[in-house]
């Protein structure tokens, strides 16, 4: 059973658009850092994939809040490591 607010339709695709940019956003800087990673940025690397798939995995269920909460944790990790590049 899934908990969510009701989103007017038009408002439901803006965050599915918003949350497919972040998400998009998120892999294309975790793809820019090429750099040995300490113990700590490699906890944030394996955080911030980790967001991205629960982030997917809660599009296909239909859970466009939840999802765009996750795809907004991991655009900030992913921004957070190329920052310290």
């Amino acid at each position: 059973m899934q908990i969510s607010a009701d989103l007017p339709q038009g408002a439901a695709q803006s965050q599915r658009r918003e949350t497919d940019q972040l998400l998009g956003s998120a892999e294309e800087n975790l793809r820019k850092v090429t750099r040995q990673l300490s113990a700590t940025e490699q906890g944030m690397m394996r955080q911030a994939l980790n967001y991205i798939a629960q982030s997917r995995s809660a599009i296909k269920d239909g859970d466009f809040e939840r999802a765009h909460n996750l795809a907004v944790k991991a655009s900030l990790l992913a921004s957070e490591l190329v920052k310290s590049q």
